[in-house]
């Protein structure tokens, strides 16, 4: 029995252990991963059925590299980890980790297009963009002003446009824009300074 084939036992004995109702995945690779189980990637919910299709997927695999990417989907969700490894001269060796702790959201930057000035009378008009690595930030968009809401709109594939309420005389207005997630993401915000001129 190869090296590969004594990790593929570990593992599926691994797999075998995990406590019914814990959220798991099995990833293979070197220098990068990809999901093995479940392959579409997430986490699947450990009970009998998803076991086995699991330890049918690590028997499938060949020797290869691959890695697992944390999702916003995860969010929320307790993971365990099982790692198997093997070196010349040593016996396999797998550990798991239980399931202790819980994924945080993807973090997420927001940008805003904002005019540097506006009339009083006017509107200032924002272009806000949310982002993400590897995907697209759902969720809305909340502007207050000295500490008041007075805007909030829903993105739109991570984009909004929203209008602020008319300047009613000169001087500045200090912006907060806040993304609120609606699952899978972390909140974030950024302040813009918009200058009221005189008509």
């Amino acid at each position: 029995m190869t090296k590969f084939d004594a990790a593929k036992r570990a593992t599926a004995a691994a797999i075998d252990e995990l406590v019914d109702g814990t959220h798991f995945a099995v990833v293979a690779g070197t220098e990068r991963a990809v999901p093995v189980y479940p392959a579409e990637g997430g986490l699947a919910q450990a009970s009998t059925a998803t076991k086995a299709a699991a330890a049918v997927a690590v028997d499938g695999l060949r020797p290869n590299g691959s890695t697992y990417v944390v999702r916003p989907a995860d969010a929320g969700k307790a993971i365990s980890v099982v790692v198997t490894g093997t070196k010349a001269g040593y016996d396999t060796a797998t550990s798991t980790a239980a399931a202790t702790g819980a994924s945080q959201g993807a973090q997420t930057f927001v940008s805003v297009d904002a005019p540097k000035k506006v009339k009083v009378g006017q509107k200032a008009k924002l272009k806000v963009a949310v982002t993400a690595s590897g995907a697209t930030p759902t969720g809305s968009i909340e502007v207050t002003i000295h500490g008041k809401k007075v805007a909030a709109k829903a993105l739109a594939d991570g984009t909004v446009k929203i209008k602020l309420p008319k300047a009613k005389h000169p001087g500045k207005i200090k912006a907060v824009v806040t993304y609120v997630p609606d699952g899978g993401f972390q909140s974030s915000s950024t302040t813009v300074k918009i200058k009221v001129v005189r008509r």
